[in-house]
This record gives structure tokens, sequence and C-alpha cells, in this order.
């Protein structure tokens, strides 16, 4: 259960550097930076790796998170470098990051507070 907490908040602080990475930013402007695709990039590839390592009890409680396509962007971003599309990020930082940690706050405070 530890390792599992550890591993959601760091989930949940990549969600929140994205979210921070990203705000009032247009598609435009992160398809010109560089360096905000690879800070966004960078997070997303540690998300799928904490995905990764999640117990098998853990992601069982959430059924509707698509864990396996969480460590499936990551393994892209990895190994597939020269295959990004720009506007799958873009749409995985918008629309699917802060979804994800909406979804995953309220398992992170139950579990710091061990009623989970």
């Amino acid at each position: 259960m530890l390792r599992d907490l550890s591993l959601l908040q760091d989930i949940l602080e990549a969600c929140a550097l994205i979210e921070e990475y990203m705000t009032d930013v247009s598609y435009d402007e992160f398809d010109a930076s560089y360096a905000r695709q690879d800070s966004v990039i960078r997070r997303i590839a540690i998300i799928g790796e904490a995905a990764n390592h999640l117990s098998k009890g853990f992601k069982a409680n959430l059924p509707d998170i698509p864990w396996r396509d969480i460590v499936d962007m990551r393994n892209i971003l990895i190994h597939a470098y020269n295959d990004i599309i720009t506007e799958e990020v873009w749409q995985v930082a918008t629309r699917d990051t802060p979804a994800l940690a909406k979804r995953l706050k309220p398992f992170l405070d139950e579990m710091s507070t061990g009623s989970l």
C-alpha cells in the first residue's frame, strides 16, 4: 500500500506539472515549443511508468481507468520517440491528464488518511 501511495503521488504530481506547463497555452504555442513538449512528454512518461508499477489490487479498484493505454503511451514516448505525434501529446496533456488527476485525487486522499 505504501508503494501504491508513493506511485499515486508521483502520478498526481506529474499531472499537476503538466497542467502548470499547459495553462493558457494554445496548440500552436505548444507545437512551436520543443522545451514545453519535452517537459510534457517527460511527465506523461512518468505517469506511465508509475502506472505500470501500481499493484494489480490498486488498479482493480479503478477499472474504468485505461491503465494499459497509459503504460502504452509511455512506451511510445520512450521507445518510438521518432513517431511522436504532437497533436496526440496535446490531447493527452489537455484532456486526459486532467481527467486522470480528477479521478485519482480522491483515492490519494483516502489512502493518505488510511480510509482505503
